[in-house]
């Protein structure tokens, strides 16, 4: 049953892949986790970050991630452990497979665009990214 779930949830999210080879630029930069879905149908949301995602291309598909703390003054702290990663396409779906130090793990792209970045991992979580947008301070 549990297969049958995986792969139905894979098939929809197959038919839905909005990620494309030639989009992977936009996932340059800053970008704060929006809500997670898990394989239960719950969802978790993130009203307020403390700690944020940057994503950088070193290549045309390679790429480092790194864990970041934005700053009221508009500046980011970081403790410098960034997370390797290469673009890989298999058929028509995109991926992240992430290898730090011989641990590795991939995450599927179901979306990636200016407004958003989706990401399935093994566990079937469901992460639903959004551009950072620097604090206002009013």
């Amino acid at each position: 049953m549990k297969a049958l779930l995986f792969g139905l949830v894979g098939l929809i999210l197959w038919s839905c892949n909005q990620g494309k080879v030639e989009d992977t630029h936009l996932l340059n930069g800053y970008w704060e986790i929006e809500k997670v879905e898990f394989p239960s149908g719950e969802t978790k949301t993130y009203q307020v970050n403390t700690v944020v995602d940057y994503f950088l291309l070193t290549g045309d598909s390679s790429g480092v991630r790194q864990k970041v703390m934005p700053q009221l003054d508009g500046t980011f702290i970081s403790n410098g452990d960034q997370e390797p990663f290469r673009i890989t396409s298999r058929g028509d779906l995109l991926y992240l497979d992430y290898n730090k130090e011989g641990v590795t793990h991939s995450e599927q792209v179901i979306s990636l665009n200016q407004e958003k970045f989706v990401v399935i991992n093994k566990d079937e979580l469901i992460y639903y990214y959004k551009p950072f947008k620097k604090f206002e301070l009013k």
